[in-house]
This record gives C-alpha cells, structure tokens and sequence, in this order.
C-alpha cells in the first residue's frame, strides 16, 4: 500500500509525488492499482459477508427447522389430547345412555308396579250401592241403641260380678 503522498515506480520502487510528474501511463498504473485495492478489498468485504449471510441463514434454518419440529409435535400433543378426551366423552355418554335407559326401565317397572297397586286398592274399596247404604243406616240411626244395650250389659255384669265377690269374701 501506499500513501497520498507516495507513488510505486514501475520497477518497483516507491516515490513521492514530487519525484516525478504524473504521466499517462503513470495515472493509468495508479489507477489500476486503485481498482486492484478497492476490488481486493470489497471481495474480501464480499467474502466476509457472504460467510455471514451463510452462517445466518444456516443459523436460521435450523431456528425453523426446530420450531416447525416443536410446533409439528405441539400439534401431534394437542390432536392427541383431543383425541383422547373424545374418547372419554363419547364414553361418558354411552355410560350415561345406558344409565338412563336403566333408570327408565326401573322407572316403567315401578310404575306398572303402582298401577297394580292401585288397582287392587280400588277392587277392596266398597262400591258406590254399599257406601250409600251404609250412608242411609247412619242416616236412620240405625245399630246406634244396639251398641248402647250392648255396652249397658256388659257394665251391669261387670258390677253384679263385682258384687258377688265382695259377698263372697264379706261371708268368710
């Protein structure tokens, strides 16, 4: 390299400016060697940036890469999960279905059950004549004195008996 100041010679040699008067040749050899330097240098810059760009999109390859894998698996998880708890749902309710058709068996069973039983309640009720007729006796009072004479009878043995015991015992 060289400075402002300073020119290569043809032969190699370095000189100043002021050595020499800028020929044609002179100004198209310190241009090429202009041209050379800036080339050499951009190349270099280009190369540099070229393995930059390289390493940075390999760099980001592998960012996507790992997280389409980890967004592929995140979705293979999440299919299963939903897979799995429509198994379990579908489950519950075939559970639930037979538990309602048990219940709703159970439930026409004891209704025919109460239908029977209703049934024969109404057989040993008395029928409408009978209520009526023994609506027309209490009407009439009737089997009222019977129950009466009946109950003084008794009440009259009950003293007599009573008496006829002490008797006894008084006698003795």
């Amino acid at each position: 390299m060289h400075t402002a100041d300073q020119e290569n010679t043809p032969q190699g040699g370095a000189h100043t400016v002021t050595d020499r008067a800028w020929t044609a040749p002179l100004v198209l050899e310190h241009l090429r060697e202009l041209i050379y330097a800036n080339d050499k240098r951009y190349h270099d810059a280009f190369g540099t940036s070229e393995k930059a760009v390289i390493t940075a999109f390999i760099a980001n390859e592998k960012a996507t890469a790992a997280a389409f894998f980890a967004s592929e698996k995140a979705i293979r998880d999440a299919l299963a999960a939903v897979e799995k708890s429509t198994t379990a749902a579908f489950v519950a309710a075939e559970k639930a279905v037979a538990l309602a058709e048990a219940n709703a068996e159970r439930w026409r069973a004891d209704a025919a059950e109460w239908r029977a039983r209703m049934t024969d309640r109404e057989k040993n009720f008395a029928v409408i004549g009978e209520l009526n007729a023994l609506k027309e006796r209490v009407d009439r009072n009737e089997g009222n004195n019977r129950g009466q004479k009946d109950m003084a009878g008794w009440i009259a043995a009950g003293v007599m008996l009573i008496i006829s015991i002490a008797t006894f015992f008084a006698h003795r």
